[in-house]
């Protein structure tokens, strides 16, 4: 299992890239004004990319709160978290 990408250079990197598409310049022209290479860049857009896809993957959080408040009829329902069956208070 390898070790996770640097978020302090995952961040850099992603302004470095806004930078790059903001300022009109061909991406061989900015990586020459950056001092970077070519292929650095491509690493880190790739991995920018894939931290986004991963992030826009994930699983949605469960709510804190064990039981969804619902009005029904003027009574308060609630709905079991686990199986979906109703309950009166």
């Amino acid at each position: 299992m390898g070790r996770g990408v640097d978020r302090r250079k995952l961040a850099a990197w992603r302004r470095r890239l806004a930078r790059q598409q903001a300022s009109g310049l061909t991406l061989a022209a900015f990586c020459r004004q950056e001092r970077v290479s070519v292929s650095l860049w491509k690493y880190w857009q790739r991995q920018v990319e894939r931290e986004a896809t991963v992030v826009s993957v994930a699983p949605p959080v469960r709510p804190a709160m064990p039981f969804a408040p619902a009005a029904r009829g003027g009574c308060a329902v609630r709905t079991h978290p686990h199986n979906g069956s109703l309950t009166n208070e």
